[in-house]
């Protein structure tokens, strides 16, 4: 098994240009423990180039880090995984880490008190309303997540808090 500190991701990612200017990128790895950091903090590097709030990206480097956990400890050592992000429409940020394991994404629930791992898909789902799997053609299946920045109450109501001077009366 390759160590933490050794891993590199060989192949270049595959970019492919989507409406509005978006760029998604999508990239195979191993399944081994190293990826883990290398795909979080590449994330988290796309992020800040796509200039996604930092509460979001901070959100997102953990995430990436719990689904690509997952994917790493489900499948054989080497296998090769598939990460792909892109920014959304909205301003925020989509991920998926597709697998070829058979097991499929249960119901989260918290472990014991004393348990050292186990919490993964209960952060996923207490950090990210919108998030799910999906079987893919080949025997892939995926787990994805959206996250996008905060709505401010004022853009969805269309009103402002602060009305400005008052107009001059005539």
């Amino acid at each position: 098994m390759t160590s933490a500190a050794a891993t590199s991701i060989e192949a270049s990612p595959h970019v492919s240009f989507l409406e509005g200017g978006r760029i998604e990128y999508r990239q195979e790895f191993p399944a081994e423990r190293g990826v883990v950091r290398v795909i979080r903090k590449a994330v988290g590097m796309m992020c800040q180039a796509w200039s996604l709030p930092e509460p979001l990206i901070e959100t997102a480097e953990l995430v990436v880090s719990e689904i690509v956990t997952n994917a790493v400890r489900v499948s054989p050592p080497g296998e090769l995984l598939r990460a792909t992000v892109r920014p959304t429409l909205g301003g925020g940020l989509y991920f998926d880490c597709a697998d070829r394991a058979r097991d499929v994404p249960g119901t989260p629930a918290m472990p014991d008190e004393d348990a050292e791992d186990g919490r993964g898909l209960a952060i996923v789902e207490f950090l990210t309303p919108k998030h799910g799997w999906r079987a893919l053609p080949g025997g892939w299946k995926s787990f994805w997540f959206v996250l996008e920045p905060p709505i401010e109450e004022d853009a969805v109501t269309n009103e402002s808090t602060d009305t400005g001077p008052e107009p001059p009366v005539s």
